[in-house]
């Protein structure tokens, strides 16, 4: 169980940097280990089979419950609730639920079986012969698309890919004017300067048709995969690892009472602590903080400081200005009345 768990954490972590790490791996346990079970962790050895993704259907088939069958073609539905089905017992409607604790149901854990991969493919695939054209085309695997509005900076670069005379097979753009990189090459279904069809009928006209020539619709492609160094960058200082006093005490003992029950790790900024004595100094720096960095933080707590220091001046400054407008009004004299007929300052 433990060596799972690992590889859910690598498998997470391959995902989200480097792209899907294996199309077939999943934890096949309903519970996490303890933290006493993760001995020896040096001595597992992670490696995934990158294998290849499920098709729309399938997928979907692995995952819906049979109350939910109706997002699939009708071929499918029967699968998920007659009894003779091959694959019924991937579709329990009783089925026990862990409480764990929980007073919810809904927060508990749904102890439902694993899927046979083999299983459900072989039942799910003798019936594509069975789909019709219209379902064939949406259980497949398509090309990435991208729309572009007339403001974007590459729309006249794309429509290279649609100019008769000197069309392009793919246009590569770069990072830097739309904080996006690619290829973009020409989609079959875009026919420029034309009306695009809304193609499902509305009782209202919710959706109207559109001009193609407003947006541009290419296919898009991600830039090939590099192998980057890592390592910290040049000109890098590191702050001081320091946790002060004061730190300590309103992690420990702040108490701010919020929805009827006192919480803590919710205190104000302190502005009597100067963070930024503590960090390197950012300021000499050529790289700018970044989000998410303890630099960003105290710039952050800077900014804020100043800004309530602005803030306060200002409000005291229109208070003095209120003040003295109503003291001058208070004691104001008409030099063509006598004292007594204006005003409440002399009696």
């Amino acid at each position: 169980m433990a060596k799972c768990y690992v590889e859910g954490i690598s498998w997470v972590l391959l995902y989200y940097y480097q792209g899907c790490p294996s199309w077939n791996w999943y934890y096949p346990y309903h519970y996490a280990p303890f933290a006493a079970d993760f001995v020896g962790l040096n001595e597992f050895k992670i490696e995934f089979e990158q294998g290849t993704p499920f098709q729309p259907f399938e997928q979907l088939m692995s995952v819906l419950p049979a109350a939910s069958n109706h997002n699939l073609p009708e071929v499918f539905r029967s699968l998920m609730s007659e009894p003779d089905s091959e694959i019924i017992d991937f579709y329990p409607e009783d089925f026990e639920i862990d409480m764990n604790g929980e007073k919810q149901s809904w927060r508990g854990i749904a102890l439902l079986p694993f899927i046979d991969e083999n299983r459900l493919l072989s039942v799910v695939r003798s019936k594509y012969h069975e789909l019709t054209e219209d379902e064939k085309r949406r259980n497949s695997h398509k090309q990435e698309v991208m729309f572009v509005g007339k403001q974007n900076p590459y729309f006249k670069k794309f429509a290279k890919l649609y100019n008769q005379e000197k069309k392009k097979e793919k246009v590569e753009f770069s990072f830097s004017k739309t904080h996006l990189a690619g290829t973009a090459t020409s989609n079959e279904i875009y026919v420029p300067n034309s009306i695009f069809k809304f193609p499902f009928e509305t009782k209202n006209d919710e959706y109207p048709n559109l001009n193609t020539s407003d947006f541009m619709l290419v296919n898009y492609t991600m830039p090939p995969k590099v192998h980057g160094k890592s390592m910290i960058l040049t000109g890098y200082r590191p702050h001081k690892p320091v946790l002060l006093p004061e730190d300590r005490e309103k992690i420990m003992y702040y108490k701010n009472y919020h929805n009827n029950r006192y919480q803590r790790n919710n205190g104000p900024i302190n502005q009597f602590i100067n963070y930024k004595e503590h960090t390197g100094p950012g300021q000499e720096s050529m790289y700018n903080s970044r989000p998410g960095g303890y630099k960003f933080f105290t710039d952050m707590y800077e900014r804020e400081i100043n800004h309530q220091a602005t803030t306060a001046a200002f409000n005291q400054g229109r208070q003095n200005f209120q003040n003295m407008y109503q003291n001058n009004y208070d004691t104001y004299v008409d030099p063509n009345q006598g004292y007594n007929t204006y005003g409440g300052g002399r009696g």
